[in-house]
């Protein structure tokens, strides 16, 4: 059986002086972080932890929390990562997981005093579990852990929690064969291998930049650390001063990098290879991809979109598929992906309906609205996503939204994804989304409802669609109403329409007539 330890393992016996993380003035070779990794699996044994226990990781330093998340996996426990933002609501993640214990540092309980008082079994240490750390043979030394906890593939690996639109907590559950069949199908599908140097700047409390990371372990590569976010010219910095060839992170980083003048990106730009953007909404406008090809004229540019039930769902490499920018891309071997009617029957390429996926993508079980629901289905069932969106006939999949936002408009179901379309071609300045709610006369149903941000000043005017919408546009798809708001609600670039739609009915003259 194939785990995630036994990846790290095989990389640490071919390459054991080669650095795997570089962290500042830290350099962590393959070696040390076998070792590191086993000194947190035998704390979290002398503190009570066994098969299928979840662990809850809360640490700020990236190098210690993937050691401490490969450590928890290694004993066939679920790690849970989490960010310092996430402390607040730790009460309610601790009764949903049902956790065990808490990874952590003096450092952060310092800043959350609170954290002593959760409902644990145990709080470890990360600073004492790794003073254990010696200089132990790689091949003997799992010999000093019981053998019964050995995971297996079916064993849960890692829970990604994130707060809900609805302030809950969703989150999504991966098994060691998850992990085991995304590393395998990254380093496949990108040609990822031992000589990347990459600068990661996810976060590594959610799939993105923890897949990637373990992905490097893997092939042999080296996991550079850098700062999330936010500062384009930190990031650029890093990537020139540990020698990266490849970024992984955000579309909004790498955007606001390529807007940087000066002799920096032009040496940049010239020694990136390899770029992978993290889950890039549908809604990135070509031109943006187009200047990234511009501004990168030697580096591959790919994008991996992800759902809850299947996190490594499509990939889309823009220089190669230039002409499918508009899609997200093919689906991930071994993934399989249908579009079905309501009744279940599968559509021929070209069809619209919901999207279904089978396959080791599928994640082991997720949680929403604090219940949580087992997927773990047989290799041959097809799981429904919720999403809508159509095959074409290159084998590329277009989405077209979720199926609860749709608009039922008397007899006509409209997707808000077919009206945004051309009203984002006529303005192109502003980030638009398009609802429904309830007809305020009541003889239609729902009504399509334009909300729009503009960065720029932009205003627009109803009155004026006749005039900058395509002629013989549906006029019962055209909005009349607009609203223009401060701000989409949304978590990771995606909008949350059904919170939106509850604002708009907040406002007096919306409420369903009576």
């Amino acid at each position: 059986m194939e785990s995630v330890y036994q990846q790290l393992l095989e990389t640490a016996l071919r390459y054991p002086e080669k650095s795997a993380i570089l962290k500042g003035d830290r350099n962590i070779s393959y070696r040390e972080l076998v070792g590191r990794t086993n000194a947190v699996a035998r704390a979290l044994v002398a503190k009570g932890i066994r098969r299928g226990d979840t662990v809850l990781v809360l640490l700020e330093d990236k190098s210690e929390l993937l050691t401490a998340l490969i450590g928890t996996m290694r004993l066939a426990a679920a790690a849970v990562p989490l960010e310092a933002a996430t402390a607040g609501p730790l009460h309610q993640i601790v009764n949903d997981t049902k956790a065990s214990l808490l990874i952590t540092s003096e450092a952060v309980l310092g800043n959350y005093p609170a954290l002593r008082d959760l409902p644990l079994h145990g709080i470890l240490l990360i600073d004492e579990a790794l003073r254990a750390n010696g200089t132990e043979n790689i091949e003997t030394g799992e010999e000093h852990l019981p053998r019964a906890l050995q995971p297996v593939d079916d064993d849960l690996a890692v829970i990604f929690i994130s707060s809900g639109f609805d302030g809950g907590n969703n989150g999504v559950i991966l098994s060691q064969r998850n992990i085991v069949a995304s590393m395998k199908m990254l380093s496949r599908v990108m040609g990822i291998d031992s000589g990347f140097r990459e600068l990661v700047t996810s976060s590594l409390s959610q799939a993105f930049g923890i897949s990637r990371s373990l992905c490097l372990f893997s092939v042999g590569g080296t996991v550079v650390l850098g700062d999330e976010m936010t500062n384009p010219e930190r990031v650029m910095t890093d990537f020139m001063r540990f020698g990266c060839n490849a970024f992984s992170g955000s579309g909004q980083t790498l955007t606001l990098m390529s807007m940087q003048d000066g002799d920096l990106l032009s040496r940049l730009s010239s020694r990136v290879n390899f770029i992978e953007l993290d889950n890039a909404p549908p809604e990135m406008k070509e031109k943006e991809k187009e200047k990234l090809l511009d501004v990168y004229p030697h580096a591959q540019i790919w994008v991996r979109y992800a759902l809850a039930e299947a996190p490594f769902l499509t990939f889309l490499e823009f220089r190669s598929e230039r002409n499918k920018m508009h899609t997200i891309g093919r689906p991930f071997p071994p993934v399989e992906i249908a579009i079905q009617d309501e009744t279940g029957k599968t559509l021929s390429r070209g069809r619209t309906g919901e999207i279904a996926v089978r396959g080791d993508c599928i994640a082991a079980g997720y949680w929403q609205s604090n219940q949580v629901r087992q997927l773990r289905p047989r290799n041959d069932q097809w799981i429904n996503t919720g999403e809508i969106g159509f095959i074409d006939r290159h084998g590329f999949l277009h989405t077209r939204g979720r199926k609860e936002d749709i608009i039922h408009r008397g007899t006509t179901s409209i997707l808000p994804s077919e009206i945004e379309e051309k009203i984002r071609r006529a303005y192109p300045d502003c980030e638009i989304y398009v609802i429904g709610i309830p007809d305020p006369t009541g003889e239609l149903g729902e009504i399509p409802v334009l909300c729009y941000r503009s960065a720029n000043g932009t205003m627009i005017n109803p009155s004026e669609f006749s005039r900058t919408l395509p002629r013989g546009f549906n006029k019962n798809m055209i909005p009349r109403i607009v609203y223009r708001i401060d701000s989409f609600p949304g978590l990771e670039s995606r909008v949350s329409r059904s919170e939106l739609r509850k604002r708009i009915l907040d406002r007096a003259e919306f409420q369903q007539p009576k």
